[in-house]
């Protein structure tokens, strides 16, 4: 039976920009400077194997919550 690892994304947005992400409780370097776009960290996830499950827009608007998975090796 395959099975599976997950990850959970959770993006906080600013008036203008992101301001952090957190990708399973961790926050990424960079996020809160406004390096780390988050069209070009999705793309590494996929090329990483990791294939998006759910996206969740919180009742706080400024917030999105994004489920990853990928087969365990």
């Amino acid at each position: 039976m395959q099975k599976w690892e997950y990850l959970r994304v959770q993006v906080v947005y600013g008036k203008d920009a992101i301001d952090s992400i957190m990708a399973n409780g961790e926050q990424l370097a960079g996020s809160t400077e406004g390096r780390t776009k988050l069209h070009e960290y999705f793309m590494e996830l996929g090329l990483d194997g990791w294939e998006l499950v759910s996206e969740c827009l919180g009742s706080e608007p400024w917030i999105s919550r994004f489920t990853f998975k990928r087969p365990l090796e």
